[in-house]
């Protein structure tokens, strides 16, 4: 084992010493320029305080204040909160974004109908209508019969077809689109042509 010299420490010593990383104090030492006080091979070594200027100065726009743990752990979050959404939707308990909008257009698109066609409906009715009173309950009437419907309205929705193994996603070719057309295999050398070269 090799003597250190006082107050000249490798990055490794330096980072638990202030408790970061060795990539993020080697990366603020070379970005701040401070050169090491003494390299044998590749075992650079440098004073205490110049690392703790770098250390005590505020990180620089391109570097992260996330350490490296916390940088795993909210990769993990992450990747627990996919697994769970995917387990999710394959037990059926969401319904991809993009269904839920066809769905949800579809009853938009039967809800304008109705609108659109309630005052041709009730047209006839209010005519006859002795009063105000009786045109409201008309219209109420109408308006209500329109709620129920839609409340009643049971909506489906597809779900695209996942590729399972050994079928493609491809569509089906075109039969009557041009077929590549195959290679004859190579033949090997007479031995007349290899005694000509």
């Amino acid at each position: 084992m090799t003597a250190m010299a006082p107050g000249r420490y490798t990055v490794s010593q330096l980072s638990v010493e202030f408790g970061v990383t060795s990539r993020t104090l080697s990366k603020r030492l070379e970005l701040a320029g401070v050169q090491p006080v003494e390299t044998k091979g590749r075992v650079k070594r440098y004073r205490m305080k110049d690392a703790l200027a770098v250390i005590s100065a505020p990180p620089t726009a391109g570097e992260s204040t996330e350490s490296e743990a916390a940088a795993r752990a909210r990769l993990t979050r992450a990747k627990a909160d996919i697994h769970e959404a995917t387990a999710s939707q394959l037990a059926g308990e969401l319904i991809p974004a993009d269904a839920v909008e066809k769905a949800w257009g579809s009853v938009m698109s039967r809800l304008r109908g109705h609108l659109i066609a309630m005052p041709d409906r009730a047209a006839p009715e209010v005519v006859d209508a002795a009063g105000l009173n009786e045109v409201r309950e008309i219209l109420r009437d109408s308006v209500n019969a329109i709620l129920t419907e839609m409340a009643e309205t049971v909506v489906d929705y597809e779900e695209k077809p996942k590729a399972t193994n050994g079928s493609s996603s491809k569509p089906a070719q075109d039969p009557r689109a041009p077929r590549p057309t195959p290679r004859r295999p190579r033949r090997p050398p007479t031995p007349e042509a290899s005694a000509t070269a």
